[in-house]
């Protein structure tokens, strides 16, 4: 008699065989939606899974978001199960997504990003990291667990490995005197050794986000509610409106779309590592000047032609 193998039985190597392919916060995201989200229906066998099972079980998850997220996460996983030779349909497939999915757009304008400037003026962790993404349009994590090894001070690079990235390819970020300068505020602890840069222990770098962004809030209340996340748009938007060509942006960035997605990103492997050292230094030139001015925050439009220290 065979025995009866369940949805649960299989995710362990699933995940084990995704994690050579996947960078570890969308790995992260995985297990959380298929360990912890998808635990009600392990029980299930791989084959007896209904689609009216799969609609009630994203009805359980909260926001729409989340719940398409775990939605694709289990189509991947019944994907690779057929390819696998272990399931013969996709139980995911003809059901609906779950509402609809409010893309923020959330562009900081200049008063604003000024303000949150000035409000991250500490030398606590969080501020520090407020400050690098508004700078440098990283994403937050990467920013959050940022490693002495990945800096160097003397080309003024921060090296991302291709496992610390959310397409899986490693990432070279120029960094800007200014960023350099906020890194120095934590020699002490690379000079004791540390891993991390940030984080009061030094195992995965900074967490609490949560209860440091209200307190960020509440002595810098804007009048439209923002995320972290909307600094890395505003840094995108800002490079833009600064002329800084597209596909310069999206190098920046580590995007993989447009101008270096398909074919085109095959055959040109050109880094553009001058261009996005010019743009960053470019931006951090504008974002200095929070410091020294008390004019309303109108953000100036030189090109990325013009000269940077």
């Amino acid at each position: 008699m065979n025995e009866v193998v369940t949805i649960g039985s299989l995710i362990p190597e699933y995940l084990k065989e995704r994690s050579q392919q996947l960078s570890t916060s969308y790995l992260g995201d995985l297990r959380r939606y298929l360990e912890i989200n998808l635990k009600p229906l392990h029980h299930i066998p791989l084959e007896d899974l209904t689609r009216a099972q799969v609609k009630a079980w994203l009805l359980t998850l909260r926001g729409a978001t989340a719940a398409n997220q775990a939605r694709a996460a289990l189509s991947k996983f019944y994907n690779w199960a057929i390819a696998s030779g272990l399931a013969e349909k996709n139980p995911v497939a003809g059901t609906d997504k779950l509402g609809r999915q409010v893309h923020r757009d959330r562009v900081l304008k200049g008063d604003e990003l000024k303000a949150i400037w000035g409000a991250c003026a500490g030398d606590d962790d969080f501020s520090l990291i407020v400050r690098l993404l508004i700078l440098l349009g990283q994403r937050r994590d990467e920013v959050a667990r940022m490693r002495w090894e990945e800096i160097d001070f003397v080309d003024a690079t921060w090296s991302l490995p291709g496992e610390r990235t959310k397409n899986g390819l490693p990432h070279e970020v120029p960094l800007p005197p200014i960023a350099l300068k906020i890194l120095r505020q934590r020699d002490d602890r690379r000079i004791t050794g540390r891993t991390h840069i940030f984080g009061m222990w030094d195992n995965k770098g900074f967490s609490g986000f949560s209860k440091s962004k209200i307190a960020l809030d509440e002595r810098c209340p804007l009048r439209t509610p923002w995320r972290l996340h909307d600094l890395r748009r505003t840094c995108a938007t800002q490079l833009a409106r600064l002329r800084v060509p597209p596909y310069v942006i999206e190098a920046v960035l580590n995007h993989i779309s447009g101008t270096k997605a398909g074919v085109a990103g095959i055959y040109n492997r050109h880094l553009y590592d001058i261009e996005k050292r010019e743009a960053l230094n470019l931006w951090a030139k504008h974002i200095a000047a929070f410091d020294t001015t008390t004019s309303s925050g109108r953000l100036a439009e030189p090109t990325i032609s013009d000269p940077v220290s």
